[in-house]
């Protein structure tokens, strides 16, 4: 909630001694942020790409690309993710979220069954972003299909009720 204090000392840090990694991240996330996609690319580019930052810089890097519209250079960020170990679904999760921003609904729905077909059972974030894409993309039947399934699951579930009363208002 702090972003512009948080900006300011991040500014402050990347000049000195030591390692500035969460100083540039910061700058990143506020450069994609404002829009200024290419600045945050910048700022990743000068990240290692060990540890934590093996996850965030390509996550960050697929949404500044996708920011400018260039959703095949998204899909490519990501691709560290899909080489490591336990991060495939994230992989496949942030896939389909950038083929439903670029239009691609079909290939948006592979990306996230792939994510559900690892899982055991689909996760409540999951059945969300099923269901409203399916919804957007004019099949309510699906969508509806998809919310009751996970609600047959858990049927004392009340966390589906918006995005039900969403899909019941058109």
């Amino acid at each position: 909630g702090r972003v512009d204090e948080a900006v300011v000392l991040a500014r402050g840090l990347i000049g000195g001694e030591g390692d500035a990694s969460f100083s540039r991240l910061t700058l990143a996330v506020e450069r994609i942020g404002a829009g200024r996609f290419d600045e945050a690319l910048k700022h990743l580019d000068a990240l290692p790409k060990d540890g934590i930052m093996s996850y965030l810089v390509p996550l960050l890097g697929a949404w500044a690309e996708a920011g400018k519209d260039d959703f095949a250079a998204a899909r490519e960020a990501l691709k560290p993710l899909a080489d490591k170990n336990g991060s495939l679904a994230l992989y496949d999760l942030h896939v389909a979220l950038v083929q439903d921003r670029a239009g691609n609904t079909r290939a948006a729905v592979e990306s996230y069954r792939r994510v559900a077909d690892g899982q055991t059972g689909l996760s409540l974030r999951l059945v969300q972003l099923l269901g409203s894409l399916s919804g957007r993309s004019g099949k309510q039947d699906e969508a509806r299909t998809i919310y009751d399934d996970y609600l047959k699951v858990q049927p004392r579930s009340n966390l589906l009720d918006a995005a039900r009363a969403r899909l019941d208002s058109g």
